[in-house]
């Protein structure tokens, strides 16, 4: 038996374990299924009022979201909702890693929620994750990425929100969130981050 690895050369490419595959927008307005998704990686959306970016030095934006290395080969979703989710405001300072610091919860709660939910179609497998927002930057290295400094989840004078990191902290999201992340050890607990939402939010 001969296996064609399509795909295998492109994959091999980038600079991290896993690569993403593609960034889409599966549902419009309204929770309606769209008949062809929508590449939504520095493109419009469906209606054209968003899109997703991330950033880096070097290669496809999409690869940069793989923020730890850890996203393996799993499905993930922003999921728009009227529930909302606590969250993490997060600070990147000379040597620190942000999504891994001891960090307070937000005073206020994002219209979102953020899932792992595999590799198969079965809801079984759908793991909610934790979300830091990035909410003040400061390096040596790199000052292109702008927040906006007020403790909660902003859209900046740009039209980017602040950027989004999303992880595993327990076997079971229960809110009230304790009032701190705690620091962690393990960075393979981070499986998106850096995720950018330009323009207006979704529906």
């Amino acid at each position: 038996m001969k296996i064609q690895n399509t795909g295998r050369e492109e994959i091999n490419l980038t600079f991290n374990e896993y690569a993403i595959k593609d960034v889409l927008e599966v549902m419009g307005p309204g929770g309606i299924n769209l008949e062809v998704p929508v590449d939504v990686i520095e493109s419009s959306n469906s209606t054209g009022d968003w899109q997703i970016t991330s950033y880096g030095k070097y290669g496809d934006l999409k690869q940069f979201i793989n923020i730890a290395d850890a996203i393996g080969y799993n499905n993930y979703e922003i999921r728009f909702t009227t529930n909302d989710s606590e969250y993490y405001t997060s600070g990147s300072f000379w040597g620190e890693t942000p999504w891994r610091s001891n960090d307070p919860k937000a005073a206020d709660k994002v219209p979102f929620e953020i899932w792992d939910i595999g590799i198969s179609d079965s809801d079984d497998d759908d793991i909610r994750l934790t979300i830091k927002t990035l909410d003040d930057y400061r390096s040596l290295l790199d000052d292109s990425i702008r927040v906006d400094q007020d403790g909660q989840w902003s859209q900046l004078e740009n039209g980017d929100w602040e950027p989004i990191i999303a992880y595993f902290a327990d076997s079971t999201y229960q809110e009230p969130l304790p009032e701190s992340s705690g620091r962690t050890i393990d960075a393979s607990i981070f499986k998106i981050g850096k995720v950018i939402i330009s323009g207006e939010l979704p529906a």
